[in-house]
């Protein structure tokens, strides 16, 4: 397996319209570990602020992740507690997804499945998620719908953003409108709250956010995961969305059923 996975770059929109861009597949599944200490502080991020907004403990609830693609968040439910299956459109996704859960040493069933078509009853599971999966997808909303269909306590979602600060850090350069030849979209609010409201959800809490890190980390970044940096780099951070977190890139959403 080291041989196969060795310097291998591949094409992740083979068979798969949720993880559409080219991936160097060790460093897939190796993020975020050995990826730096800010670059794994904003993966942590993302996943323990949206958390924390359940309003019940993720600990032995059955979840879904959507859209897995290596198996990077549905690490994260795992190490939580949760019992977690991971489904995705593309083998080579789910291949390494099992080459992660068997490295890191976490519980976690993978399958390949489509998101918009999920092969599971209705209520099949307490939670089902997607991190950063919609947003390639032509028709996003059918995957909103499967996500509610199949879920009996609430949906997780977690995608980009649109933002000012967005347009402006494209024009920049530093963010992109492309992953590859598939256009990144970015959500409102009100389009993500609407689709779920019009599927037997009873109540959505949305927050935004601001976070950059790129897919993979470059010296600049590695730099500023450097101990005494870091320290500093966090805490703008935290002050940073503290004031500005309103008219964030990111978005999570969690609709309760």
């Amino acid at each position: 397996m080291k041989g196969y996975l060795k310097n291998k770059m591949v094409d992740c929109k083979k068979q798969n319209k949720c993880s559409a861009v080219k991936c160097d597949e060790e460093f897939e599944i190796s993020r975020p570990h050995n990826s730096g200490c800010l670059y794994k502080f904003f993966i942590g991020h993302k996943f323990n602020r949206t958390i924390k907004l359940l309003p019940f403990p993720i600990e032995n609830l059955k979840v879904l992740d959507s859209c897995c693609g290596s198996g990077m968040i549905s690490e994260y439910y795992a190490r939580n507690g949760a019992k977690v299956t991971g489904i995705d459109l593309s083998e080579d996704a789910i291949e390494r997804a099992r080459i992660r859960k068997e490295r890191y040493k976490f519980e976690a069933y993978f399958r390949v499945a489509n998101a918009t078509k999920l092969p599971f009853s209705d209520n099949s599971f307490d939670i089902v998620s997607v991190h950063d999966g919609l947003h390639h997808l032509k028709e996003p909303w059918r995957a909103v719908k499967e996500m509610v269909r199949v879920a009996k306590r609430g949906v997780i979602i977690i995608e980009p953003a649109k933002a000012l600060v967005t347009k402006i850090s494209i024009l920049l350069g530093i963010s992109k409108k492309y992953e590859d030849k598939d256009f990144v979209y970015r959500f409102t609010k009100r389009e993500l709250e609407n689709w779920l409201k019009k599927d037997s959800i009873d109540k959505v809490i949305s927050k935004k956010y601001i976070m950059y890190y790129p897919h993979k980390p470059g010296i600049i970044f590695k730099f500023l995961g450097l101990p005494v940096i870091f320290t500093i780099v966090k805490a703008g951070f935290n002050l940073i969305n503290i004031f500005f977190g309103r008219f964030g890139n990111k978005i999570q959403v969690i609709g309760l059923k």
